[in-house]
């Protein structure tokens, strides 16, 4: 959807962006970014790895959310998270695993 414009489950074309996903909270409306309760911020206590970004489609309700820095997310630090390839991706995820294991 957020590269052709278009719903992938109805095929109604446009589809909607939002930039930011709003979410109310005690301390009124704030974006909607992912974080990490493993990694302390002194002052949140809480460390924000993204901004998550939306497209929906207006027909069906479909939505896709984006986060804008994925690269930042520390998966290794998640609980029960991980890398999922595709199939045909076998030689990328050994040359991957052989990588993380030098580290």
């Amino acid at each position: 959807m957020k590269k052709t414009g278009k719903c992938p489950k109805c095929g109604e074309t446009p589809v909607m962006r939002l930039p930011r996903v709003p979410d109310l909270s005690r301390n009124g409306v704030s974006s909607v970014r992912l974080y990490h309760p493993g990694l302390l911020d002194a002052l949140q206590g809480r460390v924000a790895t993204g901004t998550l970004e939306a497209w929906v489609c207006p027909e069906c309700g479909y939505t896709e959310l984006y986060t804008d820095q994925p690269r930042t997310i520390p998966l290794q630090h998640i609980e029960g998270a991980e890398l999922v390839w595709a199939p045909e991706a076998e030689a990328e995820r050994l040359a991957y695993e052989a990588l993380q294991k030098k580290r």
